[in-house]
């Protein structure tokens, strides 16, 4: 075969396997209400999306839920749950969730805050339909050095296995054909949405900054935990307009019931 040749066989292959490599499949998105996906982020997650346009895709163990990615063969004849076979698997999962709605949850705002440093004091909001477009026609070379098995959107199914009898668990129902979008039906109040990388390996860190794109070719807004003090609340909406993102800032519908005083 002629050189040439060979070398332009070999471009088409690296392309279509870039093609493949950075191709967004769906999961699970009939029916959905909420016209909006919330992400709800503490001050260095915010900077690092406003300034590299990258959001944060966590490994899936370093989740709260600890039955993360969990299939049914994980459930032993005992009852108990082959945890090295689960923890291993949560190894190869990057994940990074959106709270799917059409309005601000207050409830939410402080349900995964471990500490003041790790608060959630913003919430980026995107309109989902324009977002999720956004994303999977986005070029990324986040992904260059893994070895992606493949990358899934969606919502959460919320299934139940832990205690569950051998019966019920071989119910047709409870089969999840993606495992990183089944939680346990305790988490269902999240109207969870999320983006999965899934890996053919165990990833090493505790995640990766999976750049989304230009945040100005980005639909968003920027809201402030209504849930903080008034001189808090302040503060955040002073360092979002000295940062120089004052445009993307949208007062947080529940604020004026928090803090009357401020209107």
């Amino acid at each position: 075969m002629p050189k040439g040749i060979f070398l332009d066989t070999r471009l088409i292959n690296y392309i279509n396997m870039m093609a493949k490599l950075n191709t967004w499949n769906s999961y699970n998105i009939e029916n959905i209400k909420g016209a909006n996906l919330f992400k709800f982020v503490q001050e260095d997650r915010l900077l690092e999306f406003l300034r590299t346009g990258c959001l944060w895709f966590s490994r899936a163990d370093k989740f709260g839920d600890r039955m993360e990615c969990m299939r049914l063969s994980d459930v032993q004849k005992d009852g108990k749950i082959n945890v090295e076979k689960l923890e291993l698997r949560k190894r190869k999962h990057l994940i990074t969730c959106f709270h799917e709605n059409n309005s601000e949850s207050l409830a939410f705002w402080d349900t995964y805050s471990e500490s003041e440093s790790k608060r959630r004091k913003y919430c980026l909001v995107f309109d989902r339909i324009l977002f999720v477009k956004f994303v999977s026609k986005h070029s990324n070379s986040s992904l260059m050095n893994l070895n992606v098995y493949r990358m899934i959107h969606g919502k959460v199914k919320y299934k139940t296995l832990a205690g569950q009898s051998v019966e019920e668990l071989d119910n047709p129902r409870m089969f999840i054909k993606h495992v990183a979008f089944r939680k346990e039906r305790s988490f269902s109040y999240e109207r969870e949405y999320r983006f999965d990388i899934q890996l053919r390996n165990e990833f090493l860190h505790d995640g990766i900054n999976y750049e989304i794109g230009k945040i100005d070719s980005i639909n968003f807004k920027i809201l402030i935990n209504p849930l903080l003090s008034r001189r808090e609340y302040k503060c955040c909406k002073d360092f979002i307009i000295e940062q120089g993102y004052e445009k993307y800032l949208q007062e947080s519908k529940l604020n004026k019931w928090l803090h009357p005083e401020s209107y």
